[in-house]
């Protein structure tokens, strides 16, 4: 009928779809391209995740424990001079983060359950947990062994 206008096509549609048809392309390819790499070498896929499973496996325990050693070190000089409050926090949140090397666990926990023991008594003071924190250095006995 002549009254009806004539629709105007709308090439906003047909743009979005052409650029999501040509993105699906795209990575189509890149999964037939990476499929084909395996394809050729997959031993060298393979050998590499060896190498990462092996890598992961046989953490230096050396590494770890210099680590945890000068965690602890930059523990006594962090609440050295804080208040009791503020160093029990402070003891609470590294010893939650710190990663303990196997041998060392027990005397790890021992250690925080001494200050948490001290504390709920009442004897607690900044000097006594400087005083346990390096006596747990003396016995990861560190320096000695791995310096």
């Amino acid at each position: 009928m002549f009254w009806h206008k004539q629709k105007n096509k709308d090439f906003s549609l047909l743009i979005f779809g052409l650029i999501s048809f040509l993105i699906i392309v795209f990575i189509a390819l890149i999964i037939i391209i990476l499929l084909a790499k395996v394809k050729e070498n997959p031993k060298e896929f393979l050998e590499t995740k060896e190498q990462i499973k092996n890598y992961i496996e046989e953490t230096p325990t050396v590494f770890l424990k210099k680590n945890y050693y000068n965690e602890m070190k930059d523990l006594v000089i962090l609440i050295n001079g804080s208040s009791v409050e503020d160093a029990i926090s402070v003891v609470e949140k590294s010893f939650f983060s710190t990663r303990v090397p196997q041998e060392n666990l027990d005397v790890h926990l021992q250690t925080f359950l001494k200050i948490k023991e001290l504390e709920e008594s009442g004897k607690l003071t900044t000097d006594e947990i400087i005083k346990l924190l390096n006596d747990l250095m003396t016995k990861i006995d560190y320096e000695e062994n791995y310096n």
